[in-house]
């Protein structure tokens, strides 16, 4: 018998489903790293009537390098900003995909290239391009709402992600490896860690945040004790 495939992508095949059956009503559009951009995920999401915006890498060489010929697309919008001591500028550039016939993904539609380039007070410039394919049809969103989309995409990677595995040693340290239910519950306890502390961090200076060691009481309270009462408690 083949050993199952582990991983990133069979793993959101695996939570896919499950994610729609709960809140399948509150979205409309799936975002991705490259690590997840394949066929089987494009179908599975079509396939259950929501649209994708993955992000494109080595990973897949073939249209990666369609992306990457990008050049002659036209530029869709700009946006500048102030943020973190530099001006910040993203360009979004827009490819079609109607008459490339060599892509083949389900139900692909668009190529997006968002070029950032930061400008710091020293002098200092860093560019970064970012690509994507999209099952989204042209008109489906204005040019600022796609450089709205990516950027959420980054916010999710810069906001949650980052500090998991800078601060909380995700991709570094990994303990209880013995069973897949141990390496689950490790995995749990961190986000709850992280959200903890997020929660922690936005609430600061308010008058109605909660004392820390009660916020330890009605996590505890509603791990050790899941019933309605000690989920009323938590949600006060």
């Amino acid at each position: 018998m083949a050993k199952k495939k582990s991983g990133e992508s069979p793993a959101f095949r695996e939570m896919f489903h499950r994610i729609v059956e709960a809140f399948g009503k509150s979205f409309a559009i799936i975002t991705a790293d490259a690590g997840l951009t394949c066929r089987q995920n494009a179908s599975l999401v079509r396939g259950a009537f929501k649209h994708y915006l993955f992000a494109l890498k080595g990973n897949q060489p073939h249209l990666f390098k369609v992306a990457q010929a990008l050049d002659g697309a036209p530029l869709a919008v700009s946006a500048s900003e102030r943020r973190g001591g530099a001006t910040v500028t993203r360009s979004l550039f827009v490819l079609t995909l109607d008459d490339v016939s060599t892509v083949d993904m389900c139900d692909a539609r668009q190529l997006w290239r968002v070029v950032q380039r930061a400008v710091f007070a020293d002098g200092e410039v860093i560019i970064e391009t970012r690509h994507f394919i999209t099952s989204l049809p042209p008109g489906v969103l204005k040019p600022t709402e796609k450089l709205g989309l990516v950027r959420l995409h980054w916010g999710i990677e810069n906001g949650s992600h980052w500090p998991m595995n800078v601060f909380l040693n995700e991709d570094t340290h990994h303990p209880c490896q013995l069973t897949r239910r141990a390496i689950e519950v490790v995995t749990w306890l961190r986000a709850l860690a992280y959200n903890l502390v997020a929660a922690r961090r936005a609430a600061r200076g308010s008058k109605a945040m909660p004392a820390w060691q009660r916020v330890l009481l009605m996590v505890r309270d509603v791990l050790v004790a899941p019933h309605p009462e000690a989920l009323l408690a938590f949600q006060d």
